[in-house]
Order: C-alpha cells, then sequence, then structure tokens
C-alpha cells in the first residue's frame, strides 16, 4: 500500500502508535499488538492491520478508539481544531470533520447535511452558554422559539427522566398548564418539577419519585426567569418538550 507521509493512511498509522505510546502501551517488540488488541476488545489481527498497515476501521470503532486513548478524531487524522472567529460570532466550515477518504466512507445522508443549526441556551448551576446542534434534531419544536437544554442530576423525576438525561424546554412557556413538566430554579439551583394547578388555584409541586414529598405553593410564588432576577427567586425558565436518554454502553457492547 502506499506509504506516503501525507497520506491519509499513514497519518493514521503514525497518529495511533503516538497515542498508544502516549498511553504506555508497550512497544511492538513487547506486546503492543497483543495489549491494544485487549483494550478495545479486537482480534490481533485486525488491530495489526491498524497499527502496522495504516487500514482505517469504521467510524463506530474510530469513535471507540478515541474513547479508549482520550482524544478527538481531529487529534487522531493529525487535524488542527477550527479557530473560533473573534469576538462572540461563530464560523462553521463546509468542510468534512475527517479527511475527505474517510469522511467519504461513512457520508451521512443528504437531506441531514442540508439542515441549518439551531441555537440554543444550555443551562446549569455554574452558568449558561450558547451551543449549535444541527435544527434536523429538533423536529418537535417550532424553529423560531428559544430552546433550552439542561442535563438532568438529581433523581427526584424517576419515572420522568434519569439522571444524566439532556431535557430541551420551550423557554416562551412560562405560564403554568396543569401536570406539565418545567425547569425551575429554586433557591439558586436549578431542577425539573411537575406542577399542578388546583381547584383553589394554588400550585402542587410535585416530584414523580415517592420519596420526595409534594409542596404547594400560590402562583404569585413563580416569577418568569430573567438575567436581571434574583438567584434565589424561584422561577420557571420553560416548559419541557423533550427529552433524550443518555445511557453509556460498556465497551464490551460493542460488535466486533
Amino acid at each position: 500500500m502506499n506509504d506516503d507521509n501525507d497520506s491519509v493512511q499513514a497519518v493514521f498509522k503514525r497518529s495511533l502508535n503516538r497515542l498508544l505510546d502516549r498511553h504506555g502501551v508497550p512497544a511492538s517488540q513487547y506486546g503492543r499488538l497483543e495489549s491494544f488488541a485487549a483494550l478495545v476488545e479486537r482480534p490481533k489481527t485486525t488491530v495489526h492491520r491498524w497499527v502496522k498497515n495504516g487500514v482505517i476501521p469504521d467510524i463506530a470503532t474510530l469513535l471507540q478508539i478515541c474513547d479508549c486513548l482520550s482524544c478527538s478524531l481531529d487529534e487522531l487524522f493529525e487535524r488542527a481544531p477550527h479557530a473560533s472567529a473573534a469576538g462572540n460570532e461563530r464560523f462553521f466550515e463546509s468542510s468534512p470533520p475527517l479527511p475527505p477518504e474517510v469522511y467519504q466512507k461513512f457520508r451521512v445522508k443528504r437531506d441531514f447535511e442540508q439542515h441549518p443549526l439551531k441555537r440554543m441556551i444550555y443551562f446549569s448551576d455554574n452558568g449558561n452558554v450558547e451551543v449549535d446542534l444541527p435544527a434536523a434534531f429538533f423536529t418537535f419544536a417550532d424553529p423560531l422559539k428559544p430552546i433550552g437544554l439542561f442535563r438532568v442530576t438529581g433523581d427526584e423525576m424517576i419515572g420522568f427522566c434519569s439522571p444524566n438525561d439532556r431535557v430541551f424546554f420551550d423557554m416562551e412557556a412560562t405560564e403554568i398548564a396543569s401536570s406539565a413538566v418545567y425547569v425551575l430554579r429554586v433557591a439558586g439551583r436549578l431542577t425539573i418539577r411537575r406542577l399542578r394547578v388546583r381547584l383553589d388555584k394554588n400550585i402542587d409541586v410535585l416530584c414523580e419519585n415517592p420519596n420526595y414529598p409534594p409542596e404547594m405553593l400560590s402562583p404569585s410564588a413563580f416569577k418568569r426567569f430573567s438575567t436581571h432576577l434574583a438567584k434565589r427567586e424561584l422561577c420557571i425558565l420553560g416548559r419541557i418538550v423533550a427529552r433524550l436518554n443518555i445511557e453509556q454502553l460498556s465497551v464490551s457492547s460493542t460488535p466486533a
């Protein structure tokens, strides 16, 4: 095969061996192939093709290698990360995230590629940041409405969502609709609760987990979220419109 230093196979081979060195995997004559094969749970003959010949595996395996070696695809293919533009503006290149030879093997559908990016706000107790994700993911939401994103940490809403799930919420939906689930800020911390309007107009604040008792509050206790609102104020950030379950899979669940 072509072992030109600029070929994508040569780059992959060189970078892979460099990363293996960095992670303390033994040199070739001392069991590199055996150690790496055990790490990624692949046959020795398979990893030999990667390490010795620069044969590029499928995208799922590339991501597994990145996970095992704590690196990015950019690092695996010796691509410099894209620099952010000056100021708050960010530009997104139309070039593929991998070298062209790799990208053509795993080209995604054209209708997905042509979707624009949707900007949303990722909320956390430590601060908020704007992020951009492909709009194709968000068929559940009006493209013109502001969408918030929050990672669930507590177990109060087990049954509706689980710790480490991501929930998406409509930031304009701050009026209480009975039995809907909202992202709230309570005593300076973000959380999720189901709100139920009682006949007397007071609000039941409910957890799905029976270990947490309900509370009852007056409607006037709830404020609409604003950056100018004191952090200790109880406020509604928005009504949850979708959730994404994130379940971490072990390496052993990856097919050979």
